[in-house]
């Protein structure tokens, strides 16, 4: 058995005939990795741009299992995962130590399309490093650890890391932001504090999982605490607590435009913002006071031209209402 969560990319052997999907449709398991496209033709046949979101694909389908207490589709998740995460260490990353490619072509350290009769150093929107670099490492779980090891990403790095010094073009922000959390891998120190820097993060990246995966390295438990709060007029807060109060806890609900947390949004979701940088700012609700805590009355002023210690003066009974003419009774008011 399987899920109908997984089912369309990662349908079991188990599953017996399915009449909707193959099994594993995507998976070539003789190549051990899987094909992104095959229903058109190409002039190199099949292909696989993103190996790394592949290896995370079938990441999921192992939690997946895991999370169901399914032991067969954790296992046929492992199994799935196990083989793209080879198959992409093989074919797409190009250590010094690995004889797959020349030396031409192995000095890139990335392949960015691997094909049936080819392999390509460009994706399917452009040849900068970053695009072919980072498309291949992108997104950033726990599974990349077991993706990239340390020891490849210190020879990737001194190629991806030429692109934030490039003049023409220069590099974009987003993009920047996942050359960060490769240097994560190297040194998580340094990334902590630079990816806080950059502008914009990539759409398929937070604040929150760039800090919580440079703090999770090996090397995280020497990233300094922070000694500030975050500027709730800066972008950074899109990666505040504070924003995650609306929307049933989503921050990018309506913090997703760079430059202020829902300053411009009439449902702001940063509470803590003076009405001045967020206009729409709702108040703060006032506690409810507590009807079984004691009360003590204002004191009662003397009787206006009384002498002197003439104790001041009871205060007036409440007048009582007359009683509603009969068949005529309100009726009761629900609370």
């Amino acid at each position: 058995p399987t899920s109908g969560l997984s089912d369309n990319f990662a349908t079991t052997a188990a599953s017996g005939n399915d009449p909707m999907f193959p099994v594993a449709r995507h998976k070539d398991f003789w190549d051990f990795h899987s094909w992104a496209s095959g229903l058109f033709v190409m002039d190199d046949s099949k292909s696989q741009e993103s190996s790394s979101e592949a290896v995370n694909a079938y990441y999921s389908v192992a939690l997946l299992g895991k999370a169901l207490g399914d032991r067969n589709i954790e296992g046929w998740g492992r199994l799935l995962w196990g083989m793209e995460m080879e198959a992409a260490q093989r074919y797409w990353h190009m250590p010094s130590w690995s004889h797959v490619y020349n030396e031409d072509f192995k000095q890139h350290r990335m392949v960015g399309i691997v094909s049936s009769t080819k392999a390509s150093y460009f994706t399917w929107f452009g040849d900068l490093p970053e695009y072919i670099h980072c498309v291949n490492m992108m997104p950033f779980t726990p599974a990349s650890n077991l993706l990239f090891p340390k020891a490849y990403v210190k020879q990737q790095y001194e190629v991806l890391s030429k692109s934030l010094t490039r003049a023409n073009p220069p590099i974009l922000e987003a993009w920047k932001s996942l050359v960060y959390m490769a240097l994560a891998i190297l040194n998580p120190t340094e990334a902590f504090e630079r990816v806080q820097q950059v502008d914009e993060l990539d759409n398929g990246l937070s604040l929150t999982n760039a800090l919580w995966f440079a703090a999770t390295q090996p090397d995280g438990d020497k990233i300094p605490a922070p000694k500030e709060k975050l500027d709730a007029a800066s972008w950074q807060c899109q990666g505040a607590p504070l924003c995650s109060i609306d929307f049933h806890g989503a921050p990018w609900s309506c913090c997703s435009i760079p430059g202020g947390c829902c300053s411009q949004n009439p449902i702001p979701c940063c509470h803590g913002i003076a009405s001045a940088t967020n206009p729409f700012q709702k108040p703060t609700p006032q506690p409810t006071p507590n009807p079984t805590v004691a009360v003590t009355p204002p004191p009662v002023p003397p009787v206006a031209g009384a002498p002197a210690g003439t104790p001041p003066a009871a205060p007036a009974a409440p007048a009582t209402p007359p009683p509603p003419p009969p068949g005529n009774n309100p009726a009761p008011t629900l609370v």
